[in-house]
């Protein structure tokens, strides 16, 4: 279709400066730039004229006479759900008549019978293709169609159910096979190219408006968007007579996607953090030196990302992190002056180095961005920083590898 789609339809009323005799009264509608030209069927009831519209285009009304209505019947738009438009046109105009006051028009009361046959009909052929639709892009759009559908008989003729007595159900159950089906599309695709994850906050989107419960199925189609972190850090320490070195461990810190409440996407997850290394020395003959490693902490990691919200390439935002406090003790003991004990200090010298990278929330207050991402499995994304002072550097490696689940 040329123009945007309006879900949930949209009511166009017209009223002219000077009536339109029923007789000659009709409604038209196009595309682009005037191609594509077709009948468009009018709400049948008295009145201002009003139009259900499902897309933005061109509305309006002309005047005509049986023998030019005849002649345009014949030429087909080219979308479905304007070929609907306007193949039922003729029979909603004799509901329009019927509805005008006594009288004034002839009356067909048989057009209802026939307005029913013509959506039971398209009714078939929209279920049809739901049968084996499993593409997101052809999945939205057919359930755009049967939405559009059933609003269109439910303001034309009246409740769909007590037309068709179960059909309501049918309806929901095709659309729980159909989304299940796009789900596991977009979980396949995912678990390979993760840019593939784009469609999802349409299709979930489309599942809530639906009121259709997949809340499972869409939580293991996020989980395709599941990795491993792996975080070490180096850093060394110079003193007057000292030099203090720590490694510092996070690996295996598995970040699960999920959707929270708000629908934002989130890669989540903990893991332990430990020094595999500390040490001290001085070239100061007479000092020896105590190392101690002590108990891990706990590193925290959640993933960012941007363009979800568009059909545009997703892409990592950023990882934000608290890297926990990982135990150590170092004691430098020299003859004749009191131990100099250094405790804990990796965490206090990295933020140190990182003052730049301290803007993450409360609970994730380190930030890191400029990732190079190379879209494979190992590693899928890397951040290096091998930057300090004379005083203090560093060589901290982050890796995400993709573990889809």
């Amino acid at each position: 279709m040329s123009g945007n789609l309006l879900p949930g339809g949209a009511t166009l009323s017209i009223h002219t400066a000077a009536p339109i005799p029923l007789a000659q009264e009709t409604p038209v509608a196009w595309n682009g730039s005037g191609q594509d030209f077709f009948l468009f069927p009018p709400e049948p009831a008295a009145g201002d004229l009003r139009l259900l519209i499902f897309h933005l285009g061109g509305y309006g009304v002309a005047r005509g006479t049986d023998a030019e209505r005849e002649t345009q019947q014949g030429k087909q738009p080219i979308e479905d759900g304007d070929l609907l438009s306007h193949e039922t046109s003729p029979l909603l105009r004799e509901g329009r008549a019927e509805a005008a006051p006594s009288g004034l028009v002839r009356k067909a009361p048989d057009w209802r019978t026939r307005l029913k046959d013509r959506y039971n009909g398209e009714y078939l052929r929209i279920l049809d293709r739901m049968r084996s639709a499993i593409d997101p892009t052809t999945v939205l759009d057919l359930d755009l169609e049967i939405d559009s559908w059933a609003r269109r008989v439910t303001r034309n003729l009246g409740v769909v159910d007590q037309l068709w007595p179960g059909r309501g159900a049918e309806i929901k159950e095709r659309l729980t096979d159909m989304f299940g089906r796009a789900l596991d599309w977009i979980h396949e695709r995912c678990s390979t190219a993760t840019t593939q994850i784009f469609y999802l906050p349409y299709v979930t989107w489309a599942i809530h408006r639906d009121n259709i419960d997949l809340a499972t199925k869409i939580d293991q189609t996020v989980g395709c968007l599941t990795f491993n972190l792996r975080f070490e850090s180096e850093l060394e320490a110079h003193a007057a007579i000292v030099t203090l070195h720590w490694v510092a461990l996070a690996e295996n810190v598995k970040l699960r996607s999920h959707l929270d409440p708000s629908g934002k996407l989130r890669a989540e997850g903990a893991a332990s953090i430990a020094h595999t290394e500390v040490g001290m020395s001085t070239p100061v003959q007479q000092c020896t030196s105590t190392n101690e490693i002590g108990a891990p902490d706990v590193f925290k990691a959640s993933m960012e990302w941007t363009n979800l919200d568009r059909r545009t390439r997703p892409a990592l935002k950023r990882v934000v992190y608290d890297h926990g406090t990982p135990h150590s003790r170092l004691v430098l003991n020299c003859p004749f002056v009191p131990p100099t004990e250094y405790k804990d200090k990796w965490s206090e010298f990295y933020d140190s180095l990182h003052i730049a990278d301290l803007n993450g929330p409360a609970e994730y207050p380190c930030s890191a961005r400029e990732w190079i991402v190379t879209g494979e499995r190992d590693p899928w994304a890397t951040r290096a920083y091998t930057n300090g002072t004379p005083a203090l550097n560093q060589d901290t490696q982050l890796k995400l590898t993709h573990t889809p689940e």
